[in-house]
């Protein structure tokens, strides 16, 4: 019965009957919902590449523009969240208040982010970010949720004689 309205437009279903119907078409709550997750993914790669070429341009300002009105679109998503941080942390200069913006964002991606390699980024630059407002026991703590160097990658790299020579000189050069 539900179905049968909502496909004559005369009403929506209970949300609780969503994950039901879903089932039932073998399809996911999205899908019945209209929502498109491929062109949603493409366009945050976009918003998170044009900031990125922003930054690098040293365009801080307008990268916090474009990615504050993405995070109106897209509320929740961390990367977002997390190259708004970066760019602010771009503009303490002429703001000073932004550093206190960024931490505030980073700590929030550390609440509800589940991505184990952004966490570690947030964290570092959390303790940079502590340092940065002169709170060197804060930043220590943030240091010291780090994983050590024995689990990273570039030191595997060598160790485990996975590259050799120039190839390993070339990777490790390119992740100073």
């Amino acid at each position: 019965q539900a179905v049968s309205k909502w496909e004559c437009g005369t009403s929506y279903p209970d949300i609780e009957m969503l994950p039901i119907i879903a089932n039932v078409f073998k399809v996911s709550t999205d899908y019945l919902l209209g929502v498109d997750i491929t062109k949603q993914g493409n366009e945050i790669a976009d918003i998170i590449a044009k900031s990125k070429l922003l930054c690098d341009n040293k365009r801080f300002s307008e990268a916090v523009m474009l990615l504050r009105n993405a995070l109106i679109q897209y509320p929740s998503n961390c990367e977002i969240m997390y190259w708004l941080a970066w760019n602010l942390r771009g503009t303490i200069k002429e703001h000073p208040e932004h550093e206190q913006d960024a931490t505030n964002i980073y700590r929030k991606i550390l609440n509800v982010s589940k991505d184990s390699e952004l966490v570690c980024r947030v964290t570092r630059d959390l303790a940079y970010c502590y340092c940065t407002l002169d709170d060197i026991q804060t930043a220590r703590a943030y240091i010291g949720m780090l994983p050590p160097f024995e689990v990273c990658r570039e030191y595997h790299l060598g160790r485990g004689n996975v590259l050799e020579g120039k190839e390993l000189a070339e990777a490790l050069q390119n992740n100073i």
